[in-house]
């Protein structure tokens, strides 16, 4: 019975001082998604909507303080400082800044802050 306690007792002792490696996982971009559609308005003079959520990335149009459109989602990266809303705007889709919106549940509700910052 000595024999078995010394026996655990040594296999425990070299469990516990096992180095255990973690590996870094990247894991792949993942947009945060809301269901339905949310409305935002433009709270800054003038922003400029990109083709990708990136400063460098082209510009498809812009938008004036005021305009009302549709959220599609908000994206936002680990690493990344900014956040971008992918948005709908007469149909061309595209990535605003998400310190230039404001965000709504309702267009109604949309509608009326824009009217009150125009």
């Amino acid at each position: 019975m000595k024999k078995i306690m010394l026996l655990f007792m040594i296999l425990i002792s070299f469990s516990c001082t096992k180095n255990i490696e973690y590996k870094e996982i990247q894991l792949p971009y993942t947009p945060i998604l809301t269901s339905g559609s949310s409305w935002g308005v433009v709270i800054s003079n003038y922003v400029r909507v990109k083709e990708n959520p990136f400063d460098t990335s082209n510009m498809l149009t812009s938008l004036n303080k005021g305009a009302v459109i549709e959220v599609l989602f908000l994206s936002r990266e680990l690493e990344e400082v900014d956040s971008w809303y992918y948005i709908n705007i007469d149909g061309i889709k595209g990535w605003i800044m998400e310190q230039d919106l404001d965000v709504f549940v309702s267009k109604e509700e949309a509608i009326a802050v824009s009217e009150e910052i125009r």
